[in-house]
């Protein structure tokens, strides 16, 4: 009987979330014409999570998402991009870079500015973002080199990371180098490597830390690999630390954070898409141990999409694991 309940429950909130998204008010699209060697994009994104236990249930109607964004090429081999981002508090510059091509020859290229370092790939064809890109991600004020043709591309940088080491110096000391490249036709791959994991995902966490506990660099690694089999889309990735953090609090026992996702996804006439997900996470605080679930998209109008997603989350030493139902509309121009 709570087996059927609960089913019920989840029909019935999917069934809601489907039609309050269906019956939000349409959004005009139009075209950012400015000048010669300008672009523009935007992209608005509203969602209604819905998340349940066996003990309570929670829900939302947001918009999760505002960014416009600025591509300027003024002569050929110099271009800079900005995007600006819409949050609780106000519009923030979300990513500026100024990027030199063609710098020894027409490969290589220098990028500086506030961007994501390459670290990870975190593809993904699902509403809410992979485990792999919430311990992964780090966005930072970077000087980049690189080198891009065809089938493969080298990048290395430094950073100065908001997370020191005891009695060192607040410098840019922390670096990244990762490597891409298409082995054959349909598949890429890609490896990469930071000098300090803590300054992305676990940022927050290890800046709660007492100041009686030092905190350590450590690097960690990334391996990524997307396949197109016809019609079908696979995701691998996986990101660890390479050694692990001797203290944190609460604890005498070390962690060494890793997490990885496995996606495939169908895609129909570009209209009509769906994708599953299986992923997990070890010693990453507050998130689970494996989550796993599906997701359906589909173009409703022009370039206005609307997805529905199904997540059930497994924790460890936890009986009452959350079941997470999103929809999704989104407009990017």
């Amino acid at each position: 009987m709570t087996t059927i309940k609960t089913l019920g429950k989840r029909l019935i909130t999917g069934t809601v979330s489907w039609l309050i998204m269906t019956t939000l008010p349409g959004i005009a699209s139009a075209e950012f014409v400015l000048a010669d060697g300008i672009t523009s994009g935007l992209v608005i994104e509203a969602e209604m999570p819905w998340e349940s236990t066996d003990t309570e249930s929670a829900g939302d109607i947001a918009v999760t998402n505002v960014e416009f964004s600025l591509n300027i090429e003024p002569v050929h081999g110099v271009a800079g991009n900005v995007i600006f981002k819409w949050e609780d508090e106000g519009v923030d510059v979300d990513e500026v870079t100024i990027t030199l091509h063609d710098l020894l020859n027409e490969n290589f290229y220098l990028e500086t500015g506030l961007k994501g370092i390459p670290f990870g790939v975190f593809n993904s064809h699902m509403i809410s973002d992979p485990l792999v890109k919430e311990l992964a991600d780090a966005k930072e004020t970077v000087i980049q080199l690189g080198y891009s043709i065809d089938m493969f591309e080298v990048a290395t940088g430094v950073f100065n990371g908001s997370i020191d080491e005891p009695d060192t110096d607040n410098k840019p000391d922390n670096f990244f180098a990762s490597a891409a490249f298409v082995p054959f036709a349909g598949t890429s791959t890609s490896i990469s490597w930071t000098s300090d994991m803590g300054e992305a995902g676990l940022e927050d966490y290890f800046l709660t830390l007492p100041d009686s506990t030092p905190y350590m660099n450590v690097a960690g690694i990334g391996l990524g690999m997307t396949s197109e089999l016809g019609l079908f889309t696979v995701e691998l990735e996986y990101v660890t630390t390479l050694e692990e953090w001797q203290s944190h609090p609460g604890s005498s026992d070390p962690i060494k954070p890793s997490s990885w996702n496995t996606e495939v996804a169908c895609s129909l006439n570009n209209m009509y898409g769906i994708a599953v997900r299986y992923e997990g996470s070890s010693d990453f605080p507050g998130q689970p141990e494996a989550r796993y679930g599906v997701a359906g998209k589909c173009q409703i109008r022009g370039n206005l999409s609307l997805g529905l997603e199904y997540l059930i989350a497994d924790f460890d030493n936890n009986n009452d694991d959350p079941n997470t139902i999103t929809a999704k509309l989104a407009l990017e121009i």
